[in-house]
């Protein structure tokens, strides 16, 4: 480097206002606080971000206590922010960092909040800076669902339904209300595939899969498919009565589909239904599975396209 270069390198390093500049030209959003909580600094994407998420244009920031506005803040995080810059601030940690939700009505949106000492000066001061993640989490929520449903049919998978039945059945005996378990089988899957290739087979799948989300109005019914022909109802809050309805309903709509298949084959279902009413004691949920696979095996010796239901 020759010495111009080092000078101007030099120069540089020594203006506060070259200083600025660069952390102006960054988009994540810098605050600086001093031992107290109070802010002493902004970049430009900090107030930036402040006035495109409401806050009054050329609003100035320096003297608000950051810790005060993180204490009174509604959102849970908020507070969860304000105890990790307290414990760098106090030397329990070197680094603080914070995954959070920050939506506007029309966007989803996540950043990353970095809290840590600012070395080599004589008074304490603290950067705090929060960076856009939502690219990252958009992926990693898309990767999560994959893991969680058929890719054929979008529905819920073994794995969520395992899940869900759980979450369900603690919940049916907390608050004592009832549960029903559907299991369906197609009738003659085989044959259909046989006959009208796999792809078509897939389309049958489908059709067969927006009846049973028809059925699932409310964030406690889950529809899910096992694989092959095989598919699952949970329905929280549902008695023996409503279940056998839905059930039944189900059974009509598949076999309304008129899906033809050869010498006077159609495509329908067999269905178990098993109910666990309030005041009946169940260990684990696995019990409830059970009974709803006996009423399928039922509904299959009846001579399939029917419902049986099976009590706890």
């Amino acid at each position: 480097m020759n010495d111009a270069a080092l000078l101007e390198t030099t120069t540089f390093a020594d203006s506060a206002l070259c200083l600025q500049a660069l952390l102006n030209s960054v988009e994540d959003q810098v605050v600086v606080i001093d031992i107290q909580g109070t802010i002493v600094y902004t970049n430009l994407a900090w107030n930036k971000f402040a006035e495109e998420n409401g806050m009054t244009p050329g609003y100035n920031w320096l003297g608000t206590n950051y810790l005060r506005v993180c204490d009174g803040a509604a959102e849970s995080f908020s507070k969860t922010a304000a105890e990790g810059i307290r414990q760098v601030m106090a030397g329990a940690e070197a680094q603080f960092y914070l995954e959070y939700p920050c939506h506007s009505p029309t966007t989803q949106r996540w950043f990353m909040m970095r809290v840590t000492e600012i070395a080599g000066l004589e008074s304490r001061y603290f950067a705090i800076a929060h960076v856009n993640i939502t690219e990252r989490k958009l992926l990693e929520l898309k990767v999560a669902k994959l893991s969680m449903h058929d890719p054929l049919t979008g529905l819920a998978n073994r794995r969520l339904f395992n899940s869900f039945l759980h979450n369900e059945w603690r919940r049916s005996q907390r608050e004592q209300v009832p549960l029903t378990l559907i299991l369906l089988d197609l009738d003659h899957f085989k044959s259909c595939n046989d006959h009208f290739g796999h792809l078509v087979g897939d389309e049958h799948l489908q059709q067969v899969s927006q009846v049973l989300l028809s059925v699932c109005q409310r964030p406690t019914d889950l529809a899910c498919r096992f694989g092959g022909d095989e598919f699952a109802l949970v329905l929280g809050n549902t008695n023996a009565a409503a279940g056998l309805g839905l059930a039944e309903k189900v059974r009509s709509t598949i076999e309304n589909l008129n899906i033809k298949i050869e010498d006077g084959l159609r495509l329908t279902s067999s269905l178990g239904i098993a109910t666990l009413e309030p005041g009946q004691q169940m260990e684990q949920e696995n019990t409830l599975c059970s009974l709803a696979d006996s009423a399928l095996y039922q509904a299959k010796a009846a001579g399939k396209n029917c419902c049986k239901q099976l009590s706890c």
